[in-house]
């Protein structure tokens, strides 16, 4: 044992006597004072530096409970200039870190003119007072440490939340979504699907819209129209996909390929007068709402630049996403301007669209925000797999063979009691509430899908290996949600907070944010400009803290309910600032 203190008494600070006049040095504030761990290290500084070098017993013991020792208030502080010349190792260790910073903090608050910290190099095998000055030289010390120390203030308390022994995490994996299974495919759609010769984990799921396009004899309340959207990168075959979906379905169908600027636009669309072979609202109006379903025609709009239509719809006061959520539960909807009502032509409208897309962060940013809750929920998935690769081949003979002997007849089916027991069902078997919400969410889709696959194979029922296939399909659309969402908040600001706290809220270790930064691609998005500011703010709000280490942080999970809140509160402004009105 290098050092002593009789057990019981309180801790001090050691004084070298005889050398240094202390009473002086203590009352002149332009003398800078000098704070190190131990005697000896004070007596080798005092001796070899020549300047007064105090010492603590340990690294804590400048105090007690956030107090300092009663020896500081002999000392005057204001305008002084001190130095901690700690050892080497204290930078590695959160609780020494945490006792440094302390012991500076106090001492700023007693209005010295800076606290200075000492490191050592790297190269040195020496970390301590004593032995660096043995072994380098006074010369050399004040070079490498005295000359080179850090002025400290309040950000580099890092570390003093941090959990002792923990380490860089690494970069996580983008989250991957496995193949559809092949279990998720059913009868007539999985034909056509295959006859698409493209991968099936985007095939499938345009099969899926295109019969759904077929003038299926559906009925009852659950309809038989869906929504699909084709994730790929550019190139990706979504384009081919949905090309093939059209040449498989136009002589059954009516198909569009028109973007709709707007509801009114989307309404003109469908608009089919009453001289054709479309009914319209004024024709159908008396009969059995039964009957008109069977009746009224199908119709498949083809959007191949989806992403054009999303900006649309996106747009402030835009009507266009309530208009296809209406659509997708009614047959017409009206919209009204200057001129009047207008209402659509009775339809069973299906959609198919494309959206270039490489990854979630993408996926985020093209999808919006205000569809969350409406037109994304209703919507099916195709998601391009690396595991399948895509293989050009042209199909153009071999699909029409295909198309000549397709046996298309389909049953008159509706949506059984036995059916929504199942799907409740379903929904119960969730493991989580997390779970639980994204299955209510799929529920009518599952039941959608079953009746489609069935009626359009001819069954005369929706079979149990129909469902079964139904239920594979829409868990694995449960797992394309898991990665693919729109943001949870509108502002750029707020989306980049949100960004940010998504990954960060999944971290178990300490977070390199360079490095996450450039494996996430955040600093390509559009909203990049704010990344300094949300890193600011989560270390201004305790909750991403720095580590000794340079680069490294540690993220604060217990605060996350509280970022939560004040993302929710903040989802209009542009900056931390802009909340304050400032």
């Amino acid at each position: 044992m290098r050092y002593g203190h009789p057990k019981g008494m309180p801790p001090e600070l050691y004084l070298v006597p005889l050398v240094i006049d202390w009473e002086q040095v203590f009352r002149d504030p332009s003398i800078p004072l000098y704070f190190t761990e131990g005697w000896l290290k004070a007596i080798a500084g005092v001796k070899h530096l020549g300047v007064p070098v105090l010492a603590y017993d340990g690294i804590w013991s400048f105090g007690k409970n956030g107090v300092l020792l009663p020896i500081y208030n002999e000392i005057v502080w204001r305008g002084r200039t001190v130095y901690l010349l700690n050892d080497a190792d204290v930078p590695k260790n959160p609780e020494s870190l945490r006792a440094e910073n302390l012991h500076a903090r106090l001492l700023m608050e007693r209005s010295v003119e800076r606290v200075l910290i000492g490191r050592y190099p790297k190269t040195w095998k020496q970390g301590k007072l004593d032995d660096a000055l043995i072994a380098k030289g006074a010369k050399q010390y004040r070079q490498q440490v005295l000359k080179k120390v850090v002025a400290w203030d309040p950000s580099m308390t890092e570390g003093e939340e941090i959990p002792i022994g923990l380490v860089e995490e690494p970069v996580r994996r983008p989250a991957e979504i496995p193949p559809m299974p092949k279990r998720a495919m059913y009868g007539l759609a999985a034909a056509v699907a295959k006859a698409f010769d493209a991968p099936l984990s985007l095939a499938y799921t345009a099969a899926l819209v295109a019969l759904a396009a077929g003038q299926l004899p559906i009925r009852g309340e659950t309809r038989g129209t869906l929504y699909g959207i084709l994730l790929n990168v550019s190139g990706g075959c979504k384009s081919l996909i949905t090309d093939r979906a059209e040449e498989t379905m136009k002589s059954v169908t009516t198909v569009l390929r028109t973007l709709p600027a707007s509801d009114r636009g989307l309404v003109n669309m469908l608009q089919f007068g009453n001289g054709g072979e479309h009914k319209d609202a004024s024709t159908t109006a008396n009969l059995d709402p039964k009957t008109v379903n069977l009746m009224l025609p199908s119709v498949l709009l083809i959007v191949d630049e989806l992403k054009n239509l999303l900006a649309k719809a996106n747009i402030e006061n835009s009507n266009l996403y309530s208009c296809l959520n209406e659509l997708f539960y009614h047959t017409t909807f009206p919209v009204s301007d200057r001129k009047g009502v207008h209402t659509s032509s009775p339809v069973n409208f299906n959609m198919l669209g494309n959206l270039p897309c490489s990854n979630a962060a993408q996926f985020t940013e093209l999808f919006g925000h205000d569809s969350q809750e409406g037109f994304y929920r209703r919507c099916l998935f195709g998601v391009g797999m690396r595991a399948e690769p895509f293989i050009y081949r042209p199909v153009g003979d071999t699909l029409k063979a295909f198309l000549h002997g397709l046996p298309f007849k389909p049953t008159e089916l509706r949506a059984t009691q036995e059916m929504y027991q199942r799907m409740e069902q379903w929904k119960q078997a969730s493991v989580d509430e997390e779970q639980r919400k994204r299955r209510e969410g799929l529920a009518e889709l599952l039941v959608r899908v079953a009746l489609v696959t069935s009626s359009a194979n001819g069954d005369e029922k929706v079979t149990d290996k129909a469902w079964d296939a139904a239920v594979a399909f829409i868990e694995w659309q449960e797992q394309i949600r898991t990665v693919y969402a729109p943001a949870r908040a509108k502002s750029p600001y707020a989306q980049c907070m949100d960004m940010v706290e998504s990954y960060l809220e999944g971290c178990k270790g300490l977070v390199n944010w360079r490095r996450v930064s450039q494996a996430e691609h955040w600093h390509r998005r559009e909203f990049s400009q704010h990344l300094i500011a949300v890193k600011r703010y989560l270390i201004s709000e305790g909750m991403l803290i720095p580590s000794p280490q340079k680069g490294l942080f540690y993220y604060k999970k217990e605060e996350s309910v509280g970022a939560t809140a004040k993302l929710t509160d903040c989802n209009y402004y542009k900056t931390p600032d802009d909340r304050n009105g400032h």
